[in-house]
């Protein structure tokens, strides 16, 4: 039971240490979805169309904080 406590002890101070010094990235991010009605003015027909836009950005990667991701993509989906 002693060792048990003991482990414990030091796992979780080891732990709190640990997370003190740690280094961490920003991730910062945005979604929209749109939904599109229109008639194709070539054939005449109605056509909806779902999107959805993603958007997102990874920022003091490094500790100088030059580093950094960017992206973007788009999906859509005829209905």
């Amino acid at each position: 039971m002693a060792f048990k406590r003991l482990f414990c002890l030091l796992t979780g101070a080891s732990m709190l240490c640990a997370s003190s010094v740690a280094w961490s990235a920003e991730i910062h991010g945005r979604s929209s979805t749109q939904f599109q009605w229109f008639t194709d003015y070539v054939t005449g027909n109605k056509q909806a169309e779902f999107g959805e836009y993603l958007s997102l950005s990874i920022t003091k990667v490094d500790e100088a904080g030059k580093l950094s991701f960017q992206g973007y993509g788009r999906g859509t989906q005829d209905i």
